[in-house]
């Protein structure tokens, strides 16, 4: 028996819907296999150009080349690339026609003996006649605009938030070399009073203050150890390196930035223009814009069409089917309406993220002169006093006048003032790399996105 015309056209559409498909490949999780992958990212995998040499296992990383590192490994930016990538695909696809629908219809007349079997097959095409399809091709497009101008943003976002950990970890090691110098001066004390202690020259008292001072620093010392050792860790998972102890951090101090201000006006213009996080909130406006906008075309109505087939009582008969949806009682009426209340919200969205970045900036600008102020001070008036009083507390000693609780206290405000001085000028260099950062930024929309990690 020959196969009828409908039973090859049903063949046909189900051998068309089956090569269309898909299969699926599960691809399971190896961390195993990641963590040998990662204990073989170091710096000269990632940088090159800046290779160390390799007779000596140690690899030094300034805060240059650690910046670099961090562009390429840090976790959060590797995610944020995925997730723009995720956007990227989802546009490919988009604003594509529906799926043909196939229809089956079979009955049977019971009244009838002979070719009592009544059947129907249509195949229906909606036309997006709206231009909806079009609409959301562009919400597609503008989505990724948006991720991969998040990807700048958190750039920027991460190299300020590794960079102020690595001015911590500088400040904290600092302190720490400083506490250890006063140690050390409080263990020559600590000697020489015991000596005079035992000649009665030096009541035990004052040896006992003189120690429980030692103890406490002592204790300070140890805090600060530990502390560094954790910045350090931070530092390492900020860049994405697995801990290694042949890699170490080079501690020298970056000078603070020489900035020239812009005038406010034209920082602001630059700011409407290149702001990472205000083109984003430009863009979800625009977003918003063509959402309404779709909505609106879903008033609309999509025609469907397409051939039909029907056998009756022996005779076949061939046609065509059309389907339009009236607007009439629904007219997509609440889409609409959500539409415009969204793009209403999100223009608020904008003017508030509007002042927030020129507010942040003034603080920021505010934050950097009154830490030059302070640093300025601290520098050239507060300590030189310290250094005086120290240095007359010495000559004191040295003429026979033994008071070494006034050489204790003199120290320990030698400590305090410097210890003033260190954060002081590490608050004068943080505040001045963020303002020009801040100022920098302006041209961060011309930044060049890795789509791909380096490392895959």
């Amino acid at each position: 028996m020959k196969p009828t015309f409908i039973q090859k056209m049903i063949w046909s559409f189900m051998l068309l819907f089956l090569a269309g498909c898909q299969t699926y490949t599960p691809k399971p999780i190896d961390l195993e296999s990641f963590d040998r992958q990662w204990s073989t990212i170091s710096p000269d995998s990632l940088l090159p150009s800046q290779a160390s040499d390799p007779n000596n296992s140690e690899q030094k990383i300034t805060l240059a080349m650690a910046e670099e590192i961090m562009l390429f490994g840090n976790p959060q930016l590797r995610r944020s690339r995925s997730q723009a990538g995720l956007a990227e695909v989802s546009a490919e696809y988009a604003g594509l026609w529906d799926d043909p629908e196939l229809r089956l219809g079979l009955l049977k007349n019971q009244n009838l003996t002979e070719d009592n079997w009544f059947y129907g097959v249509s195949l229906g095409f909606t036309i997006p006649l709206s231009g909806r399809l079009a609409i959301e091709k562009d919400q597609a497009n503008k989505k990724v605009d948006i991720a991969y101008l998040q990807v700048i943003e958190m750039e920027w976002q991460t190299k300020r938030q590794f960079r102020q950990a690595w001015f911590k970890w500088l400040q904290v090691d600092a302190l720490y070399r400083l506490e250890q110098s006063y140690l050390n001066d409080l263990e020559t004390i600590i000697h020489r009073s015991k000596q005079l202690a035992q000649a009665g020259e030096l009541s035990s008292t004052d040896v006992d203050i003189i120690s429980i001072e030692y103890t406490k620093r002592q204790l300070e010392s140890s805090r600060l150890a530990a502390k560094e050792k954790q910045l350090q860790l931070e530092l390492f998972k900020l860049m994405g390196l697995k801990p290694n102890p042949n890699i170490s951090l080079v501690n020298d101090w970056p000078t603070a930035q020489t900035i020239d201000l812009p005038s406010l006006e034209n920082i602001k213009q630059a700011f409407t223009q290149s702001h990472p996080t205000l083109l984003i909130a430009k863009e979800n406006y625009a977003l918003a814009e063509l959402d309404l906008h779709r909505e609106i075309k879903k008033q609309y109505p999509d025609i469907s069409l397409g051939p039909a087939f029907e056998h009756e009582e022996g005779q076949s008969k061939i046609g065509l089917g059309l389907g339009l949806p009236l607007g009439i009682l629904n007219a997509n009426k609440q889409g609409i309406a959500q539409s415009h209340a969204k793009r209403d919200t999100t223009r608020i969205e904008l003017e508030s993220t509007y002042q927030t970045v020129v507010t942040n900036y003034l603080e920021a600008k505010v934050r950097w002169e009154f830490a030059l102020q302070q640093y300025e001070l601290t520098k050239n008036t507060f300590i030189p006093l310290v250094e005086k009083h120290r240095r007359q507390v010495q000559t004191l000693l040295e003429m026979g006048e033994i008071d070494y609780l006034r050489l204790k206290d003199a120290l320990v405000t030698d400590l305090q003032a410097h210890m003033e001085l260190i954060n002081a000028h590490m608050e004068n260099i943080s505040a001045s790399h963020h303002l020009q950062d801040l100022i920098i930024m302006i041209n961060a929309s011309n930044h060049s996105i890795e789509k791909e990690d380096k490392n895959d």
